[in-house]
This record gives C-alpha cells, sequence and structure tokens, in this order.
C-alpha cells in the first residue's frame, strides 16, 4: 500500500480492503489476476 494520501482514510480502508479481497468472488478474483501477474500476496 502507498504512504500517498491521508493518514486516516487509508488506516479506516485498510481493513475491509484485506475483508474484500479474501470473503467476495470479485476480490479473490482481483488478488487471483494481482497473483498471476508476479504480485506477491501480503
Amino acid at each position: 500500500m502507498s504512504k500517498a494520501g491521508h493518514v486516516s482514510l487509508r488506516r479506516a480502508l485498510y481493513m475491509p480492503a484485506m475483508v474484500a479481497t479474501s470473503k467476495t468472488e470479485w476480490g479473490r478474483a482481483f488478488r487471483d489476476r494481482l497473483a498471476a501477474n508476479g504480485k506477491k500476496e501480503r
């Protein structure tokens, strides 16, 4: 995650983003597409 932008907003959105990438169908598809392009999981 980039350190650019508003700190409190970034902190507030981090956990919902992590949940979305693991629990929703579109989030898993997004995560899998990033992995296929060589991005590492955190």
